[in-house]
C-alpha cells in the first residue's frame, strides 16, 4: 500500500455530533447479514447492534466528547509510518474505543456522518460517494519534509486496499486554531 497522507480541511458532522468511519459496504453487508432495516439508527440505538457492527470492524462510531466536527477541523488519514500531529505526549490519544478496527472490503474508507444511517441502501452509498467526489481543490503539498493529499470533499473518502486496519486516533486543539483529528491506519490481520 501506498504510504500517503491525506488531509481534508473544514470537516463538518452535518449538526448530529456523530461521525463513522469505515466502508459502507462492509456495513451494508453486515446490515443484510443481519436482516437489519434501511433504518439502521433505529437498532443501533435501542439494541445491542450497533455494537455488534463496531465489534466486527464494519464501522467506528466517533462521538463527542472528545471529537469536535462541529465547528469544523482538519482530518488526517495517515498510511504511513510518520505521525502527522507530533509525538503522543503532546496530544491526545483516544485508544479506548471498544474496537479500535475497521474491515475494508469494497477498496475505501470514508468519513461520513449519522443521517447516512437513517434510509442506508445502494442510494444513500451512491451520494456519499457523490458528495465525496465534489471536490473544492485537491493538490499535493509538503510540509516539514512530509507530502500530503489535500481534498476538501463535502464527506472524505480514500482509496485502500481491502483487509483490516488498526486505527489510532489522535486530536490536537491548538490555540486559537480550529481542532485536527488524525487517523493513522495500520494493516492487520485477523
Amino acid at each position: 500500500m501506498e504510504q500517503a497522507i491525506y488531509r481534508f480541511d473544514e470537516v463538518l458532522d452535518d449538526g448530529f455530533n456523530v461521525m463513522l468511519l469505515g466502508d459502507p459496504y462492509t456495513l451494508l453487508e453486515f446490515q443484510m447479514k443481519n436482516n437489519l432495516t434501511e433504518n439502521l439508527q433505529t437498532p443501533f440505538t435501542t439494541s445491542r447492534m450497533g455494537d455488534e457492527a463496531v465489534n466486527s470492524g464494519a464501522m467506528m462510531y466517533l462521538g463527542y466528547p472528545p471529537y469536535s466536527f462541529s465547528i469544523g477541523c482538519t482530518v488526517y488519514f495517515n498510511f504511513s509510518e510518520n505521525r502527522v500531529l507530533g509525538e503522543p505526549s503532546f496530544n491526545e490519544i483516544f485508544n479506548d474505543i471498544p474496537n479500535n478496527k475497521i474491515h475494508v472490503t469494497n477498496g475505501c474508507i470514508c468519513l461520513y456522518t449519522w443521517r447516512h444511517l437513517a434510509s442506508f441502501n445502494q442510494q444513500a452509498i451512491d451520494m456519499l460517494y457523490k458528495c465525496s467526489q465534489q471536490k473544492g481543490y485537491v493538490e499535493e503539498r509538503e510540509h516539514d519534509g512530509r507530502k500530503f493529499i489535500v481534498q476538501n470533499p463535502v464527506r472524505q473518502r480514500v482509496s485502500c486496499e481491502n483487509g483490516y486496519y488498526n486505527v489510532q486516533v489522535v486530536t490536537e486543539t491548538p490555540d486559537g486554531d480550529l481542532p485536527k483529528v488524525e487517523f493513522i491506519f495500520s494493516n492487520i490481520v485477523v
